[in-house]
């Protein structure tokens, strides 16, 4: 899939493409996980080796008279739309046939998620201000309400979870989920598409906005009270006295629009 593309078309590369189940800048994240490229011609001799051929010259690769076919779903979230037709036209690029399946939000939670009655889905995960990964990825949570929409199932990778869970130890935390980022890369439940940034505007003349990492709008507002847009002396004077040599009050002007 060309992420590259994704992350340009749709949202303008207002993000970042990212490779494993643990964001850049949160505890944990494993910089060594390999980024892999969009390679069409790759993909093509893989299935080529797969004896995944196009028999009978329709487009779409056939294997013991079955064909190569996948279901994906989405919801109608523009966003997702216009991703889920990209991945559709990259993957029938090298013979796989794809089939999109565009669902409001109720009826995509209700029919399929639920359920887990899907073959593919794309979808999005909010992580938290802590990346605990447990519920994305440990076994337990594989049924509804757990969040494993891959049912992913693997005894090392629950038991990192569980190690990191337990622990209120940062160093062990961290040491607990950089080798469970690479047993998840090397099985592949899930393929990992981008992270959008959160997009706001504010007026340039205001100062000390630091907002490194927000989880949902409403946290650029975290530090509101350290914004500021300059400070100014004031004095206070009358007719009948003199101005003073020091500043009797200091102002300080804050615009939170």
């Amino acid at each position: 899939m060309d992420r590259a593309r994704i992350l340009s078309e749709v949202i303008y590369d207002k993000g970042q493409v990212i490779n494993s189940p643990i964001l850049e800048g949160f505890m944990g994240y494993n910089p060594d996980i390999p980024h892999l490229e969009y390679d069409a011609d790759k993909a093509k001799a893989t299935l080529d080796k797969g004896k995944w051929v196009d028999v009978d010259g329709d487009g779409v690769r056939e294997k013991d008279n079955i064909r190569l076919s996948i279901e994906l779903i989405t919801s109608d979230n523009p966003e997702y739309v216009l991703t889920s037709r990209i991945i559709q036209e990259n993957w029938r690029e090298i013979g796989v046939d794809v089939e999109v399946g565009i669902y409001n939000i109720g009826d995509l939670e209700s029919q399929f998620i639920k359920l887990r009655n899907f073959e593919t889905l794309l979808f999005g995960e909010n992580l938290g201000a802590d990346p605990d990964p447990y519920v994305y990825w440990h076994s337990s949570q594989i049924n509804d309400p757990g969040l494993n929409l891959s049912s992913y199932t693997n005894v090392e990778v629950d038991r990192f979870l569980e190690k990191g869970r337990r622990s209120n130890d940062v160093d062990t935390r961290i040491h607990s989920y950089l080798p469970m980022q690479e047993v998840i890369y090397d099985d592949k439940p899930a393929i990992f598409l981008y992270r959008p940034y959160y997009i706001y505007a504010a007026n340039p003349s205001i100062q000390g906005i630091n907002v490194d990492h927000a989880t949902n709008p409403a946290e650029r507002f975290l530090f509101a009270n350290e914004w500021y847009v300059n400070t100014q002396r004031v004095w206070k004077s009358s007719e009948a006295e003199p101005a003073p040599e020091q500043p009797e009050e200091i102002t300080v002007e804050i615009n939170n629009q």
